[in-house]
Order: C-alpha cells, then sequence, then structure tokens
C-alpha cells in the first residue's frame, strides 16, 4: 500500500492508494455554522481531493442538538459538492434524536458516522 502523510494548520493531508483524503485535527472547532462546512468544502477543493475525516469536537454543539438543524444543513452542503465526509463520533453522542438521524445518515453515499479512526478510513479510501 502507497501511503503518506503531511500537516498542514487544522488538517492532514493523507494518501493511500492514490486516494487523497483531509483528516480534521481532534480538538480543534472547525464547523460552528454552515458557511464552516462551504469553507471545509473549498478547502477540499485547495489540495484536489473530495474526501474529508472529522471528528466530534471538530464540531459545535449546536451540530448535536437538532432543533437548530445545523446537522442537517452542513450534511446538505456535502452532498450537494460530493465531498465524501466521514465522522468519527464515540458511542455517547449516538443516542436518541441524534442517533436517528446518524442512521439516516449512514445511509447516503456522502457521509457517514464512525466510532474509531480506523472505520472511517476504511470507508473513506472505498
Amino acid at each position: 500500500m502507497n501511503f503518506f502523510n503531511y500537516s498542514v494548520m487544522n488538517y492532514n493531508i493523507k494518501q493511500s492508494n492514490g486516494i487523497s483524503y483531509l483528516v480534521a485535527r481532534e480538538g480543534e472547532l472547525l464547523i460552528g455554522d454552515e458557511q464552516d462546512a462551504v469553507d471545509l468544502i473549498a478547502l477540499c477543493g485547495e489540495e484536489n481531493s473530495d474526501r474529508l475525516i472529522l471528528f466530534a469536537d471538530n464540531l459545535s454543539q449546536e451540530f448535536f442538538d437538532l432543533k437548530t438543524r445545523l446537522a442537517g444543513s452542513v450534511l446538505q452542503k456535502f452532498s450537494n459538492y460530493r465531498v465524501k465526509c466521514a465522522i468519527v463520533i464515540p458511542p455517547l453522542l449516538d443516542k436518541g434524536r441524534f442517533h436517528d438521524m446518524l442512521i439516516e445518515a449512514n445511509r447516503q453515499h456522502s457521509l457517514h458516522f464512525f466510532s474509531t479512526l480506523e472505520d472511517a478510513e476504511d470507508w473513506i479510501l472505498k
């Protein structure tokens, strides 16, 4: 397997078998509103990639509160711009109405939720 990795400000760029993807750094808030998602999509384009991995702590608390509709708006942006996005979240966040949204999102091609980075990377490389 051909693999390389290099770091830029808030993310790492990884490549495996000719597929490059961005992996956000954990602990940095990257999406607080819809425009932040658009900015990440543009960043993917700048890096010649259509694949992105995010972590729960890259997302604001509003993302997990479905009443704000932020999660739906962000997921729609990734779908519209055809950016394949994997989000790694701890199992404790996979509950209630958010769990229902997760199940629905995982039926889509453009976005999936995972409990481990390894599972997210396996999916993002398919």
